[in-house]
């Protein structure tokens, strides 16, 4: 008794669950697609949609999504063109709106404060959308997505209808059924006549499968796009990439017309070896007209050399302290070595002076004053053409926002933002790291640590701001916007000092400075030299011109070419006494005559140094380093799939 019971209960629940099973189940009983092929390549489409509503997700109406933005192979987008016509349901017409998705619009049907009755409901969509046939060699092709594989409802049966334009004979054709990418055949060709051909699905198609199909017809029939209309849609499709490219191609013509005009430096002359440096102008001064008004601690080693060279100062070194000591009487010097020279030793102050931090306030003070004289006594030999790099300046700026309007009109929201924050973040770390970069690459002495910070506080911020934004696009030609705003960027920091240009009196000593540094680098050797008559190797020569090598980074090399002449003043006598005997501007353990090469480096490597961590104050920095097409792939030869062409999407209800 208990078994038929439990039986009979069973039974009912069954059948319960069937009826309501069978009561909500929702379908697109029918989709019927007709598309006209106009002779300029738009599609008109109509379509009708048969569903059946048991008011549960198909309550006021349904949502239709048609995809209006594809990409090519390489990442260059095509937006085609989209127009609803017209909506009607059951014969009449309805209400409806179009919404933008990410890539496409999507067309909601039907009003909210209107409920369907349950049932059987037919919808019917006419619409045009451009751009949608494929132009290849031999033949032209429509390859068309007829449902979409974005249903959440399964189709029951759908039927397209491709209407050619007259005198279209139908050359190739093929369909594919299936979820997106697959190629099933759940389908036929159900007629075809002349320039019309029918397909019908041959089974159901479930949820997110679709019906897509290709024909293909002699060229001729349809007119292409010209190459005029090409360039328009290639502009507008990828508007972020084009608005870019504009503004750095701006950036680039505007630096590159005003380097041509005013940053060009004036042809050199011939070089001629000169024997000694040019009438007036200090080692210091020479290294300074060298580096092209750049002005670095090294400059500042160079002239105190020369002040002991001169005989205004002696330069010792003991117990690893180096000091200067005051000497009266001396050749006459320049007026950047008397301004060192004045804050070296004032008045009031002893005639010793250590190289150490806490006489910052003398060091720094000579070092500023050093600095400001070499600016004023050469303002005449370049021209920094300052103005013409902010009016650059505020080009690039503009290049940039270019670039973020081109990101928010092409990017859906959700992407413009993360371009946004990847593109507009790094900008001011990278100009101001270029800057840096600039200078270590162009400067010549061994800047490591502005190139390193350069590539640690720009080019590491700008790969991660690419790098951010490349996991938010769909492809490199959307990456392109940030690549330019970076690329406009750098161009104007390296413009800073690349629009910097000698005068011709500029370029005058930069030809005479080039000639002094031949000889320094061949100590009068060679057939060339030779020919001019080049004064005879002495350690009074050695001495004089010593100051003017290391000025130009050659002192080792200098200093090589005069070991034997060193030796042989040394011959006779200890090293030591040898040494005090020829250099009487400098005291210290290291033995010229043994090797000269080595200690002259060593001697202006060490001195460089004690004036670096000297000449600013206790926890501050030194401010005294450098300054200074529209082609879709023919899928009716089989190289198709469900899903793939133009048109699609999919939809649901609401």
């Amino acid at each position: 008794m208990i078994r038929k019971f439990l039986l009979s209960l069973f039974s009912l629940a069954f059948v319960a669950a069937l009826s309501g099973a069978a009561q909500g189940y929702e379908t697109i009983c029918r989709f019927d697609s007709e598309v006209v092929v106009q002779t300029n390549g738009d599609l008109d489409v109509t379509e009708e949609i048969t569903v059946a509503s048991e008011l549960r997700e198909i309550r006021r109406g349904i949502l239709r999504d048609f995809p209006t933005t594809y990409y090519l192979p390489g990442g260059q987008r095509v937006v085609v063109g989209f127009d609803v016509l017209s909506v009607k349901r059951d014969g009449k017409d309805e209400h409806y709106s179009v919404e933008s998705l990410a890539n496409g619009k999507r067309i909601r049907i039907g009003s909210g404060s209107v409920l369907l009755t349950r049932g059987d409901h037919t919808y019917t969509i006419k619409y045009r959308t451009t751009r949608q046939v494929g132009f290849f060699a031999d033949v032209d092709e429509l390859y068309w997505n007829v449902t979409g594989t974005g249903w959440s409802f399964p189709i029951e049966e759908a039927v397209a209808t491709i209407r050619l334009p007259q005198g279209a004979q139908i050359q190739k054709r093929a369909f594919y059924t299936g979820l997106q990418g697959e190629k099933g055949q759940d389908a036929r060709v159900v007629g075809e006549n002349g320039n019309v051909i029918v397909f019908r699905t041959t089974k159901r198609l479930g949820t997110r499968n679709g019906l897509t199909v290709s024909v293909a017809w002699q060229k001729g029939i349809v007119s292409p796009p010209g190459r005029y209309l090409r360039t328009v849609y290639l502009i507008f499709d990828n508007i972020a990439a084009s608005l870019s490219i504009f503004g750095f191609l701006i950036v680039f013509f505007y630096f590159f017309y005003q380097w041509v005009r005013y940053g060009r430096d004036p042809a050199k002359s011939t070089i001629i070896p000169q024997f000694e440096p040019p009438a007036g102008m200090s080692a210091a001064g020479m290294r300074f007209v060298d580096r092209y008004a750049a002005y670095d601690n090294k400059t500042f080693t160079a002239a105190i050399v020369e002040l002991g060279v001169k005989g205004h100062l002696k330069i010792v070194e003991k117990d690893n302290v180096t000091s200067v000591e005051r000497r009266d009487g001396g050749k006459a010097i320049s007026d950047d070595e008397a301004a060192v020279k004045r804050h070296f030793f004032p008045k009031d102050k002893k005639g010793t002076l250590e190289l150490r931090r806490e006489n910052h306030a003398r060091i720094g003070g000579a070092n500023d004053a050093l600095k400001e004289n070499l600016k004023r006594l050469y303002a005449g030999y370049f021209r920094d053409n300052l103005g013409k790099w902010w009016l650059g300046l505020l080009l690039t700026l503009f290049a940039v926002v270019l670039t973020l309007v081109g990101i928010a009109v092409q990017f859906p929201s959700r992407y413009a933002a993360d371009a946004f924050i990847g593109t507009l973040l790094p900008i001011i770390p990278l100009l101001l790291a270029s800057f840096a970069l600039n200078n270590g690459f162009t400067s010549r002495t061994d800047n490591g640590f502005l190139l390193g910070i350069g590539f640690l506080f720009g080019i590491v911020p700008a790969a991660l701001g690419l790098f951010y934004v490349w996991k938010s696009v769909d492809g490199p030609v959307e990456l392109l916007p940030t690549v330019c705003a970076f690329a406009a960027t750098m161009l104007c920091a390296f413009y800073l000092e690349w629009m910097e240009a000698p005068t011709k009196e500029g370029r005058k000593a930069l030809d005479d400075i080039e000639g002094v540094r031949e000889y320094l680098i061949t100590g009068g050797e060679g057939p060339r030299l030779e020919a001019l008559n080049p004064p005879q190797r002495t350690p009074e020569l050695f001495e004089r011109m010593l100051p003017y090598a290391i000025a130009l980074d050659v002192e080792n090399t200098w200093a090589e070419k005069f070991k034997d002449v060193l030796a042989a003043a040394a011959a006779g006598a200890t090293a030591t006494a040898a040494t005090a005997s020829a250099m009487s501007w400098y005291s210290g353990n290291r033995d010229w005559g043994r090797d000269a090469g080595g200690v002259t480096s060593a001697v202006a490597s060490s001195l460089t140094v004690s004036v670096a961590s000297s000449s600013s104050a206790p926890g501050t920095s030194s401010t005294y380093s450098s300054s200074s097409s529209s082609d879709f792939s023919s899928s009716s030869s089989g190289g198709g799939s469900s899903g793939g062409g133009g048109g699609g999407g999919g939809g649901s209800g609401w």
